[in-house]
């Protein structure tokens, strides 16, 4: 293996896990800040809102986050692991999430006037849609890409990590229509399972390409 493989390995699995740990640990201190903001009511696109307090901080951090899931998919990329199309369908939807729900959200804050959405807030929505919904295909191709008479342990953590997601996704929207709250909870807990989802394929392929890297 080259050394240059051996470094893309590394690389995607270092910033699968600041991504995990940023999002959660940024967000948190973030919200720390910003007395009104409770972080299972909420939804984080509030942070980012223009009569927040710490708007500026969470929208760049927004943008960090998209740009450090792009790094991510071009490392996963450069180890060469990804060479079919469905394979490389794959890495295109991991961008799609990092053009999305970082870099398009930060951009485009989730702004309102009297309770009703700004152009930004529209934009924000349909960026956050696309990044969601690339994640949760993304879910069920990797399912695909690993099916359970090939990798019986993999397939098993992408399915119930796909499931975990669907059920928190539509929990989250229930919340945000008023029928139940916690919404901020709710978005969390899909983080966590599409997190989860990023960081096991990114020490997969390491493992698959023997980087030493995996004894993280």
């Amino acid at each position: 293996m080259s050394s240059s493989t051996i470094a893309y390995n590394k690389v995607a699995v270092i910033v699968s896990w600041i991504v995990t740990v940023g999002d959660f640990l940024v967000t948190t201190i973030i919200g720390l800040f910003y007395k009104n903001y409770n972080s299972l009511t909420n939804s984080q696109s509030y942070l980012g809102t223009y009569d927040s307090p710490v708007a500026l901080y969470m929208n760049i951090w927004e943008v960090m986050l998209g740009l450090l899931l792009l790094t991510c998919t071009w490392s996963l990329y450069k180890t060469g692991f990804f060479k079919t199309l469905m394979q490389k369908f794959a890495l295109w939807l991991l961008a799609a999430y990092g053009i999305g729900e970082g870099i398009g959200s930060g951009l485009f804050p989730f702004n309102h006037i009297n309770h009703e959405l700004t152009t930004t807030g529209w934009f924000h929505s349909i960026f956050s849609g696309i990044g969601i919904t690339a994640m949760v295909i993304l879910s069920f191709v990797l399912i695909k890409l690993f099916p359970k008479k090939i990798s019986y342990r993999l397939n098993k953590t992408f399915v119930l990590c796909a499931i975990a997601g669907m059920v928190f996704i539509t929990l989250c929207l229930l919340s945000r229509k008023d029928f139940i709250g916690f919404v901020g909870l709710w978005q969390r807990l899909y983080l966590v399972a599409y997190y989860f989802m990023l960081i096991t394929l990114t020490v997969h392929v390491s493992r698959a390409t023997k980087t030493p890297i995996v004894a993280l």
